[in-house]
This record gives C-alpha cells, structure tokens and sequence, in this order.
C-alpha cells in the first residue's frame, strides 16, 4: 500500500479514491462534498471555463494559444486567449511546488511528444523554470509557434 499512496501524491489524488474510484478525489476536499464518481455527474461543468461551480480552493489559470498576426501570412504568436481560463485546484500547485500566478496554461497541437503528451492535451506551464536541465520538458516560443519539446544541452 506505500506504493500506492506515492502514486497518489504523484498524481495530487487521494490513495482511496485510487484503490476505488471512491471518495474525494483530491485531497484538502471533504468527503461528504460528494460522493465518488458520481460527482463528475452531479457537477459536470465544474471545471468549464466560466462555470460558477467551484470548489473551495480553485484556482483560474490563464489559458494561452497560438493566433494568426494581424499580417495573415499564416504566421502566429503566442498570446493570452481573453475571457478564457482553466480552473484548477490548489492542492496540485502545493504538489508541485508552482505559484499559481507564474502558471499558465496552453494545448499541445501535434503529435511530436506522443506517447508521453497526446495530441490535444491541455498542459499547465510553470513560467517560472527557466534554468535548462537536460532530457526535462519545456515549453518554448520559436518563431511565434508554441513547442513542447524534451530540451538538452549541446556541447
């Protein structure tokens, strides 16, 4: 069961909800909030962009996202979508150690990082990383495009 319960906070989940689909599935939410997977039903927009559901401790992440210039050249920058946020809980920035004002949020268009990023996946960005360590993930504006690439140091 230890090795559970590392999965679980590597996941910013609980190790019951894990075991069973039961209970809160984040920690720091009480249990009688809901109950099990029954919740995602009773709640379904709770984590939709402008949705008036929320739990306590959420937290609205600015979503960002490839546009065409002004030009309309086919060439795109990087830049805030307005009136457009992904709520996410807390406890995940208190996993991860992230500061939730130096987080973002942005899709992965493609499928350059397949199998480990899908196509379409929403990832959160902590703009506060900016020292490279080799063979790690990282976001990158190049050339007005937005690349998530494994980053290594050449010699």
């Amino acid at each position: 069961m230890a090795r559970l319960d590392e999965i679980a906070d590597l996941l910013c989940v609980t190790s019951r909800w894990l075991r069973t689909g039961e209970g809160p599935k984040h920690p720091g939410v009480p249990s009688t909030s809901y109950t099990g997977r029954t919740a995602l039903l009773e709640q379904p927009d709770a984590y939709l962009p402008g949705s008036a559901l929320s739990y306590p401790h959420d937290v609205d992440v600015p979503f960002f996202n490839e546009v065409l210039n002004a030009s309309n050249r086919g060439q795109t920058h990087v830049a805030q979508i307005p009136d457009y946020q992904v709520r996410l809980s807390s406890t995940i920035f208190q996993a991860m150690d992230v500061s939730p004002d130096q987080a973002i949020c942005a899709p992965l268009t493609g499928n350059s990082m397949a199998p480990r990023i899908e196509d379409g996946s929403t990832l959160a960005i902590d703009c506060s990383l900016t020292q490279i360590v080799d063979g790690e993930i990282y976001a990158l504006e190049h050339d007005g495009m937005l690349r998530i690439r494994y980053v290594y140091r050449q010699v």
